[in-house]
């Protein structure tokens, strides 16, 4: 039967172990890896909502995005890192948020600093282009809450269109907000329902099962009078939220599918 003993010259740290008495030592160390792994992950709880060092909580920026927590996105405090494409995430939802939660002066100092930041990384087209997206889409919101209905939209077609266009780096997360998701989002807000299905199922080709997108496809279809559409994505929506928190989303889906 094998034992420990003639596993000892397979030692994960790659020293050789010449003798049963040395197995003693692989024991200790096998136990000093898990206790490290367990802590390592124990802090990684504990600590997932600390600030960082650049002074942003990245998990409450993700999900007052999510949510369409407005007021909590724009009160994000801003950071200064080595990364202006990093810094320029929280400007954007600071943006984003300012404006959608009624305050287009606020918002509008955000989408300067992402100009500064675009500026910034020059030498970087590929990142460049992506902050270059997000002002756009930042600064569509901003005419949209001063009423510039055709200009909001003309900015937020052209955020998305140049999203599409560009390659997104295979190292990097999701978008914190798809600019075509956006588009539909506006489009809704414009009363242009059909549209906005139609971008957000445009989107979702991109960035697929997406909790807010399909909640707005959803939306959008039941708007159009699309009810076929509409429980398909609302079937989807209670797929994707599993077993998680409740959300009014889900409770809006209840509420029509009841009706039918």
């Amino acid at each position: 039967m094998e034992t420990l003993g003639h596993l000892a010259h397979s030692d994960p740290t790659g020293i050789p172990i010449s003798s049963n008495d040395e197995v003693l030592t692989l024991r200790v160390r096998i136990a000093a890896w898990s206790f490290l792994t367990v802590a390592g992950l124990i802090e990684t709880v504990v600590n997932r909502h600390t600030m960082q060092d650049d002074g942003v909580n990245y998990l409450d920026m993700g999900d007052a995005i999510v949510r369409g927590d407005w007021k909590m996105a724009a009160q994000l405090t801003p950071g200064a890192s080595k990364y202006p494409y990093a810094d320029a995430l929280v400007h954007y939802a600071r943006a984003i948020g300012a404006a959608r939660s009624g305050d287009p002066g606020s918002a509008q100092k955000d989408v300067a600093r992402l100009a500064q930041l675009r500026d910034a990384l020059a030498k970087d087209a590929y990142w460049a282009g992506q902050v270059e997206v997000q002002r756009l889409g930042a600064q569509a919101w901003v005419e949209l809450a001063q009423g510039k209905r055709a200009m909001a939209l003309a900015l937020m077609q052209q955020a998305a269109d140049m999203q599409d266009a560009s390659e997104k780096a295979t190292v990097t997360p999701g978008y914190l907000g798809p600019a075509r998701e956006l588009l539909g989002e506006m489009l809704l807000e414009l009363n242009q329902p059909a549209q906005a299905l139609k971008e957000f199922e445009t989107s979702a080709a991109h960035d697929p099962n997406r909790f807010r997108g399909t909640y707005g496809a959803a939306l959008a279809a039941t708007q159009s009078g699309d009810a076929a559409k509409a429980r398909a994505y609302y079937a989807k929506l209670f797929a994707l939220a599993g077993k998680g928190d409740p959300r009014p989303e889900l409770q809006a889906a209840k509420t029509w599918l009841a009706r039918q």
